[in-house]
């Protein structure tokens, strides 16, 4: 006689734990006291572009295309950066773009490649290295 193991296996439908009704609870005065509060942060760093929209369109377009140019120059994590530029850092930050822009295209012959090979480099600062 053939030995084979077999494996108990109920015929019942498993309900996932993510998916059961009962896991699910209510939201919490404290969540819904952080909504409010990052909605009242959002609303607080947005309010100054759009009343220069609103005065002038064309300055809230440009302070605009240059924050995203900024956040897309980084080229990983944009969710995150962009989070971070237009809404933690905000102000100053973002009231400095176009002239970051400006100076970003004056040096444009010079780009930054951010990982620099020895061969980049001008002769004397690779005699120096070497």
């Amino acid at each position: 006689m053939d030995a084979k193991a077999y494996v108990n296996v109920s015929l019942q439908p498993q309900v996932s734990p993510v998916l059961d009704p009962s896991v699910i609870a209510a939201p919490s005065k404290q969540s819904f006291r952080n909504v409010r509060k990052y909605a009242r942060k959002v609303v607080k760093r947005a309010l100054p572009l759009v009343i220069a929209g609103f005065v002038y369109p064309p300055l809230a377009i440009v302070y605009l295309a240059t924050g995203v140019y900024e956040v897309l120059r980084h080229g990983r994590d944009l969710g995150e950066t962009a989070h971070r530029f237009f809404l933690i850092n905000g102000g100053l930050t973002w009231s400095l773009s176009p002239l970051n822009t400006v100076i970003d295209i004056i040096s444009l012959p010079f780009v930054n490649e951010k990982i620099y090979k020895l061969n980049d480099l001008p002769n004397a600062y690779q005699a120096e290295i070497l």
